[in-house]
């Protein structure tokens, strides 16, 4: 809940983004995308002695953080939003686990060099106007040898979730900045009240791009299949459209977001 309201006695109402992701975070299907995930990012990363520290930034309500303590890893989580933190923080201590949670920005993150061996990013760096940092700091802090994971925007994609207007991620970028005006003023439904909505949008070779550039084997979702998919035709879709440069353009047009797994080379 918000703090009071200055002079009036009155509590604020509750943060319709905040209620939204208390019930989203724990639902069945959120769950299972958590459970699928972490096991693909045990696949990429090498076999590691002593324990495996994870990082999710933009932790929101913790329940991703909360399935890698179920599994026995040690967990860090932040977020910029206090009262998410809050949530988060309540329901693993409620479940019995450990977990340090910190509220504070993607873009000065506050670990030291080479802290964690598995970094998560979900939906998050189309949210901060600086998300170059974000990339940065994530790097910073990803030990060599370890897994980066991100999912953002996909600007080739018609389909996509971030605001409710048809072919959004096609607007002009003048287009979108006056939508993104209107969404934190007059129309806060057209992205479920969140208080940063979406104002970056990426296409998954830009972003590939730039982690190779930055000592980081990169792969995208259809290598991902390929390589690490425990579904057999998954695996052979994926080795189909990564070797049709042609197929690999028209799947990443069909898929709504930019997924992106990457990880960091030694030295």
């Amino acid at each position: 809940m918000s703090a009071p309201h200055s002079g009036t006695g009155l509590e604020s109402p509750p943060d319709p983004f905040v209620a939204y992701y208390e019930k989203q975070s724990t639902s069945p299907a959120t769950i299972a995308h958590f459970k699928r995930l972490r096991d693909m990012l045990l696949c990429v990363l090498p076999s590691k002695q002593g324990q495996v520290r994870v990082l999710d930034i933009g932790c929101g309500a913790g329940s991703f953080c909360r399935i890698w303590a179920e599994s026995g890893f040690a967990v860090a989580g932040v977020d910029i939003n206090p009262e998410l933190v809050t949530l988060a923080r309540n329901r693993m201590k409620a479940a019995g686990f450990a977990a340090e949670f910190r509220s504070g920005s993607a873009t000065a993150l506050p670990w030291p060099n080479a802290s964690f061996a598995i970094v998560t990013m979900p939906e998050l760096l189309e949210h901060v106007e600086d998300w170059q940092s974000c990339l940065t700091e994530a790097i910073r802090v990803l030990a060599p040898g370890g897994v980066l994971y991100l999912s953002t925007t996909n600007v080739l994609c018609p389909v996509q979730n971030e605001f409710d207007l048809a072919l959004y991620s096609w607007y002009p970028k003048s287009l979108k900045r006056h939508c993104v005006r209107l969404a934190t003023s007059t129309h806060p439904q057209w992205v479920q009240h969140a208080s940063f909505p979406a104002v970056n949008w990426f296409s998954p070779r830009k972003l590939t791009a730039l982690l190779s550039q930055q000592n980081m084997r990169v792969f995208n979702r259809f290598e991902i299949w390929a390589r690490y998919s425990h579904n057999r035709r998954k695996r052979m879709v994926g080795r189909i459209i990564g070797a049709i440069p042609a197929l690999d353009l028209l799947g990443q047009m069909a898929t709504p977001s930019t997924i992106l797994v990457a990880r960091k080379n030694p030295g």
